[in-house]
């Protein structure tokens, strides 16, 4: 058994998990109905669209042609989601089981996330093919028909690479999919078109009520121009409402024009152009992106409400509860939250009071807002950083509102991609908290991120030591996972790396007692792999010097309980490494001094069961010591206690 390694601060603080908070498996309990932690938001004013929800259970119920479909259309805001989602909730009663999944990055992590309420068990060592067959063979016990959603497929490759897998599923769950992925030979579409010209002029008469009998026209040349886009019509309209509300002299005229002046002024964009280039200077043809940029500008938002939009931008597309926002955001104020959403910016949901915002917005706001991204987000960044310090994080109790945390967490990642301390701290505690589930693979690619944002930080500010020391665990958290999956050489590697900072930084700042502690933990790690390796003379070495440099801190600050408990780790790993290599009496002796101090570190301590509990292995070896030396009598006062 390898002794955990005390962190002191300047060392960044691994997540110290208590050890029965994860439970995945539930033997007796019966799948509930709802295969994950919340249900979808609901659309509101759904307008139009009822011969679509006809035609999608009647293909899927009475066709069955196929149990795989993909409602789809080129391009965003056109109420792929919207639709699904109104399937969802109409027929959700009609399924044994009811699950729908947001995909930020592949489809079987998508999947993977329903694991939890399937009470699917993954072992350390499962890779991704293994746990998705895991997670196929509790599928196949589920009630049929089931439902499964998965909104937002756009990654062409993705789809073609696990099309195999989702027809596998298809055996158990219909499968509706949202795309604007349109061609794909294997897949069954059902393309959606924008809303029918009556419905489109009701939905944008149920905001905007001030339509004069001149404009009537107008409204219907706007509406077909821009493809009669649901989240556009809906955006022009909250708008006109804003616009009109003291003093109503904007017409539609006006909107257009302002509209057409700012796509022109777009499309001659160094920075945008390239992401969304009008191509013309019309409504017509123009993109939806294009034409919620150039709306942008129009009815322009306050510091609030930029920094507000700012934060749904890098969040999942899915709802947000208020209470999250509050969590995320303590400072938030409920004025800027209320007018995004007047002014079409977010969905609120009354009923379940919670925001969703349209992936086409956050597209638009991620290229508006670039230079302020980084700015904007770092409350919620700061959030998520003490989220992350519980040690309870993975508790039953507290599993559901951790895993949504670790959600916005990694969709933030995913969204700003500037060298910042802050993303390399979070990617840091996302490695510590999949690598704690058992999800090395996505704690590898973590940490590799963590990694490569703390070299840049490194080599671009060479004297800030903070970046070099958290470069330095950094180092250590990759040699810990390749550990962890087996891969003993390059694990080594970057233990080596990690001790190398840990020595200059050591070096130059030895009165800082954190680099000390911090190179003492690098000895140990290089020990513990040197001895799993077999070269038991390096790995000796190791932990002597490990051993010294924690004496010598626990002789320094004699009162700090860290330091003392090091020091017994080390007694017990050197313990260890004698015990193998064959010299008892040597590993007998370090064996007793950490039985010494842990029990000290117990009577001191009487309430930390931590204490106890290595007091109590350190009985164990002891009795193993001396059984096999002979002394059986010994051995057996020492087993008893």
């Amino acid at each position: 058994m390898k002794e955990p390694h005390f962190h002191q601060q300047g060392q960044s603080v691994g997540i110290q998990f208590q050890a029965d908070t994860i439970n995945f498996v539930g033997v007796d309990k019966k799948p509930p109905h709802l295969l994950m932690a919340e249900e979808p938001f609901v659309a509101q004013d759904f307008i139009g669209r009822q011969s679509e929800l006809t035609s999608i259970y009647n293909k899927l119920f009475v066709e069955k042609s196929s149990n795989i479909l993909s409602v789809v259309n080129g391009d965003g805001g056109i109420g792929k989601t919207s639709l699904v989602s109104q399937y969802y909730h109409k027929y959700k009663d009609n399924y044994a089981h009811v699950a729908w999944v947001l995909n930020e990055s592949s489809i079987v992590d998508s999947l993977l996330l329903l694991a939890r309420n399937l009470n699917v068990c993954f072992e350390e060592t499962d890779d991704q093919t293994r746990r998705m067959q895991k997670l196929s063979t509790k599928f196949s016990e589920l009630e049929r028909p089931s439902l499964l959603v998965i909104d937002n497929v756009n990654d062409l490759e993705d789809l073609q690479k696990h099309f195999i897998l989702l027809n596998q599923c298809s055996n158990y769950f219909h499968i509706l999919i949202t795309s604007r992925i349109t061609k794909f030979e294997k897949m069954d579409f059902f393309p959606i078109e924008g809303l029918p010209e009556p419905q489109a002029i009701e939905l944008f008469k149920s905001y905007y009520s001030g339509v004069t009998s001149d404009e009537e026209k107008l409204l219907k040349t706007i509406i077909s121009d821009v493809g009669r886009n649901t989240l556009v019509i809906e955006l022009f309209a909250k708008n006109m409402h804003i616009l009109n509300e003291l003093d109503p002299k904007y017409s539609l005229k006006n909107l257009k024009e302002d509209i057409e002046k700012s796509l022109i002024k777009l499309s001659q964009s160094e920075t945008v152009s390239t992401i969304y280039k009008a191509n013309g200077n019309g409504l017509r043809y123009a993109s939806p992106e294009s034409i919620i940029l150039a709306m942008y500008d129009v009815k322009e938002l306050d510091e609030s409400e930029k920094q507000l939009i700012s934060i749904f931008a890098v969040l999942p597309n899915e709802k947000i509860t208020y209470a999250n926002i509050k969590r995320l955001f303590p400072n938030v104020e409920e004025k800027p939250l209320k007018s995004l959403s007047q002014k079409g910016w977010v969905e609120f949901d009354s009923d379940e009071k919670s925001f969703k915002v349209n992936q086409v917005v956050q597209d638009v706001v991620k290229a508006k807002h670039q230079d302020r991204l980084l700015e904007d987000v770092d409350p919620v960044m700061s959030s998520l950083q003490q989220e992350f310090q519980s040690n309870d994080l993975l508790h039953k109790d507290k599993y559901k509102i951790s895993m949504q945390m670790v959600l916005y967490a990694e969709s933030i990642v995913k969204s700003i991609d500037y060298l910042s301390e802050k993303i390399a701290d979070l990617c840091l505690r996302l490695g510590y908290i999949h690598s704690t589930m058992g999800n090395l693979e996505v704690a590898l690619k973590y940490f590799e991120h963590s990694a490569q944002s703390r070299k840049e930080l490194h080599e671009t500010y060479p004297q800030d030591v903070s970046y070099k020391n958290g470069l330095a665990v950094s180092y250590s958290q990759l040699g810990d996972i390749h550990s962890k999956m087996g891969n003993l050489e390059l694990a080594l590697k970057y233990f080596e790396d990690s001790a190398q900072l840990e020595k200059e930084l050591h070096e130059t700042y030895p009165q800082d007692v954190s680099y000390k502690n911090g190179l003492a933990i690098s000895y140990s790690k290089l020990g513990d792999i040197h001895s799993t390796m077999g070269n038991l003379e390096v790995a000796l070495k190791y932990f002597e010097d490990y051993a010294q440099l924690e004496k010598e801190l626990h002789e320094t600050y004699p009162q700090d309980v860290a330091y003392k408990y090091g020091l017994a780790i080390s007694y017990s790993q050197l313990g260890d490494i004698h015990s193998t290599m064959g010299n008892l009496e040597v590993a007998l002796k370090y064996f007793e001094d950490s039985a010494q101090s842990r029990k000290e570190l117990h009577e001191t301590y009487p309430q930390d069961v931590e204490y106890k509990n290595r007091l109590a292995i350190s009985y164990e070896r002891l009795g193993d010591i001396h059984s096999t030396m002979g002394n059986l009598e010994v051995a057996l006062k020492y087993f008893e206690d």
